[in-house]
């Protein structure tokens, strides 16, 4: 473990080299797996300790998602090749490292858990007769990555497969699957090796232990100066039983000709849009002019080399605060949204837990609604003569339970 080599693997454990190798006998114990196949161990993203933390006090929690694919090959008279799909997925694998990750215990004072990289984890993909008998929330096996793959060949008539992907949310968030999916079928035409090396979750890890986490921290402790917390059913008397959920809510002709000139003449987005109605209806449901509640931020516009392109759990939730006393008018309501978001998004990498502990909650929850937004279409990914469309979706379920926990 002391060449210069395996120094640099693991170099964001900030260890030493006699440290090093004792760590890396106790992770691989942890692991229950062999020294020689540990790449890299590295500590977890504020998100993934959250995520870990809430499975740990709940053994029926899934953070996962769950979605289900059809791959097909254009062309009249052609097939799936299973074996070539599998060997496909496996440069995946090889290309992201966070698809060959597993979790251990930290012992590491102030780390809940670390992350552990190994080199050609068994891949869990099979083959079944109906995706649809596969259950949700399957127990995944500590030594290997928190994933499965279940491929069903299609009726004869049809040129393709079924593939059932579920996936926790501690390797992958949505923009992440997206990759993931154009990567596999650009490597089952034999194209993936042809690109560029691809950045790494560990470079957001490095990049995170580069931030000014202090400055950060203060910013949002100035935001939030005397917020009280926001928390639905709040003052109208309404006595429900204490439960977690999430709603995906379609709205129809949100991007229609009106709403789309109003945005393009106060200079904002339908998500500020979007945000402002949820104040509303949060001041309408609380009794409070001093509201707040979470978004998501995707945290793909960070400064890290090739950000867009890492798999991974970049997501983190963000607290919108608004004090609608202040306010005259629908309109300026909405760019405030704006203007606040611009501002969060310079400070997006601090933790939700971090922000509760520095305002002294003490167990109290900040607010208990977070609003997430994307337009809903089918994903589709065609590369060289492959197709991977995605027609059942449930990635969107997981988010506000994971940073609401």
């Amino acid at each position: 473990m002391s060449s210069d080599s395996e120094k640099g693997r693991f170099s964001l454990l900030g260890l030493s080299e006699p440290e090093l190798s004792a760590f890396i006998i106790h992770k691989a114990s942890q692991a229950n797996v062999e020294v020689s196949v540990i790449e890299d161990v590295y500590p977890c993203s504020p998100m993934q300790e959250n995520i870990q933390m809430s499975k740990s006090r709940s053994h029926d929690a899934q953070y996962r998602m769950v979605a289900i694919n059809h791959i097909t090959l254009p062309r009249a008279g052609d097939s799936i090749d299973i074996h070539r799909l599998r060997h496909a997925w496996q440069q995946v694998a090889d290309r992201h490292s966070i698809l060959r990750t597993i979790f251990a215990e930290s012992f590491d004072h102030g780390r809940f858990c670390d992350q552990i990289v190994l080199e050609h984890p068994d891949i869990n993909f099979h083959e079944v007769s109906d995706v649809n008998q596969t259950p949700d929330g399957i127990s995944f096996r500590q030594d290997s990555p928190a994933y499965l793959l279940t491929i069903m060949p299609l009726e004869l008539d049809e040129r393709g497969v079924v593939c059932r992907i579920e996936i926790d949310h501690t390797i992958i968030d949505g923009w992440s699957y997206g990759i993931m999916l154009r990567d596999w079928a650009r490597a089952y035409a034999g194209k993936l090796r042809e690109e560029g090396p691809a950045p790494q979750y560990s470079d957001y890890i490095a990049f995170l232990q580069t931030e000014n986490h202090e400055a950060h921290l203060q910013y949002w402790l100035n935001a939030l100066t005397g917020v009280q917390p926001c928390l639905v059913p709040g003052t109208m008397g309404l006595h429900v039983k204490r439960t977690q959920s999430s709603r995906s809510v379609p709205v129809l002709n949100i991007r229609s000709p009106i709403l789309q000139a109003f945005c393009r003449k106060l200079k904002v987005t339908v998500f500020n849009v979007v945000q402002a109605a949820w104040t509303m209806v949060l001041r309408k449901y609380t009794g409070m002019d001093d509201v707040c509640f979470g978004y998501v931020a995707a945290c793909r516009d960070l400064p890290i080399g090739n950000a867009e392109e890492i798999v991974g759990p970049l997501i983190n939730m963000l607290v919108c605060r608004t004090r609608l006393d202040s306010l005259q008018s629908t309109s300026e309501l909405v760019q405030a949204m704006q203007r606040q978001m611009i501002e969060n998004g310079r400070h997006q990498t601090t933790s939700l837990g971090a922000i509760h502990h520095a305002l002294k909650m003490r167990g109290l929850r900040l607010f208990n609604t977070a609003v997430n937004f994307r337009s809903f279409r089918r994903d589709k990914f065609q590369e060289h003569g492959i197709a991977i469309e995605v027609f059942e979706d449930r990635r969107n379920m997981e988010v506000s339970k994971i940073s609401l926990a």
